[in-house]
């Protein structure tokens, strides 16, 4: 009789659904003031000038908690890639923190890594860059400028979120002001992958505001990457003062914010504790079966 129940009780562990615990396992988190990434190639064939710079990198990783917040009075970035001219990209800041926590430990359930980086006295130029005989200059300035990225939750339950807020931004494109109405909100916010149009004759220059990017697949890993000022430029013709001397490209990052996280499920199978309940009832079977003794 015992037998059988063993047998009913097997039946409704093979019937229920194997169960599953899941942890985020690792996180990560990163701030990067300024990077400039550009290639002038010759008209003449030959030499590629590359200029590829950046500055005020920081980085914090789990699966430990933590908690930084890295700082520094001061940043300025330069690159040119025409010796004879005055600065391609010239980027300078006052005060800037950074700010990256996770709380990312191993143990099951939801959990978050987030990086945010405010900057202060932001002043970035796009500089001499001659277009059909013209110096169009891109300026961008602002009191303050917020960018922040966030990945949060649980495996195959992760999500992500970036924002960037700004304090009077001001945006110009060879000294004519562009008016940024339907940009930025009231409460200095602007919108996820804007394009702001650039008046003049900046073709092939193009600048995105708080540029969001996100790479993973949501259940097991999910980054986020957030650019406040993404400025690309695409095969500019650029002079040296007398002449046409190349194409430039490559783009320029201001305010770039990383965060990730990577979760895991662990499976703990109702068949394991089937193999224990079928285990034990071989010992019973046995117990209740032993041979008889044919000795005399």
């Amino acid at each position: 009789m015992k037998s059988k129940y063993l047998f009913l009780v097997v039946g409704i562990l093979v019937a229920l659904p194997s169960v599953a615990k899941s942890a985020v396992v690792g996180g990560a988190s990163s701030s990067e003031f300024a990077r400039i990434d550009l290639t002038l190639s010759l008209l003449a064939g030959g030499v590629v000038t590359d200029a590829d710079a950046s500055t005020f990198n920081n980085s914090a990783s789990a699966p430990a908690p933590y908690s930084v917040s890295p700082s520094v009075a001061s940043q300025s970035l330069s690159a040119n890639v025409i010796a004879t001219s005055p600065d391609t990209v010239s980027i300078s800041s006052g005060a800037i923190t950074s700010e990256l926590n996770s709380d990312v430990d191993m143990l099951p359930g939801s959990r978050v890594a987030s990086s945010q980086q405010v900057i202060s006295n932001l002043n970035f130029a796009l500089g001499e860059v001659p277009v059909a005989g013209l110096n169009d200059v891109i300026s961008i300035t602002a009191d303050t400028m917020t960018v922040s990225s966030s990945v949060s939750g649980n495996f195959n339950a992760l999500s992500s979120t970036g924002a960037m807020n700004v304090e009077n931004l001001a945006i110009s494109v060879g000294g004519a002001a562009i008016d940024l109405t339907g940009i930025v909100d009231a409460n200095g916010d602007i919108a996820v992958n804007t394009l702001v149009p650039l008046v003049g004759t900046l073709a092939g220059v193009s600048l995105v505001l708080n540029e969001q990017s996100t790479t993973g697949n949501g259940i097991e890993e999910l980054g986020l990457q957030t650019s406040a000022i993404s400025l690309r430029i695409d095969a500019v013709a650029i002079s040296d003062g007398v002449a046409t001397v190349g194409d430039l490209s490559g783009i320029t990052y201001v305010g770039r914010t990383n965060a990730s996280l990577n979760a895991s499920a662990v499976p703990e199978p109702s068949s394991l504790a089937i193999l224990g309940i079928a285990s034990l009832g071989g010992v019973i079977w046995k117990r209740r079966h032993r041979p008889v003794s044919t000795e005399f």
